[in-house]
């Protein structure tokens, strides 16, 4: 298979995999066993090291009892603010202000929704590796 580059959306992916199965009480060992992988391959799942392939998720979905969609829900904004410390929002400020002069308002629109969700899968890849 041919080196491909993960993306944010295999993180998000990741991260909902591993709170599906926590939020279920269900070990990654089980969870694996259940999907006929190893324990490590799950781990790289979770991690957003390797992608995962579609009926692998969907055994995911139904040994926690998670719609499929979950996995692809990527947090609104309200949430994401809410989440992040004062440092991060004032870091969304400064590139907020950087654009206010360039961009026209819908492009700045779609751009901030965008920097939200990056710096919450930021967040989220900081306190995976603490």
């Amino acid at each position: 298979m041919p080196n491909v580059r993960m993306t944010a959306i295999d993180a998000l992916i990741g991260l909902r995999i591993r709170d599906a199965r926590n939020d279920a009480g269900i070990t990654q060992k089980d969870l694996a066993a259940e999907m006929g992988i190893s324990y490590q391959q799950l781990q790289k799942y979770e991690t957003g090291m390797d992608r995962i392939v579609a009926s692998r998720l969907m055994t995911v979905a139904k040994y926690t009892d998670k719609n499929l969609y979950y996995f692809f829900d990527a947090p609104m904004p309200a949430e994401i603010l809410a989440e992040m410390s004062q440092d991060r929002i004032e870091e969304c400020y400064d590139l907020f202000d950087a654009m206010l002069d360039v961009l026209p308002r819908k492009v700045k629109a779609a751009l901030t929704v965008i920097i939200l969700q990056f710096l919450h899968y930021e967040d989220q890849r900081q306190k995976l590796a603490a």
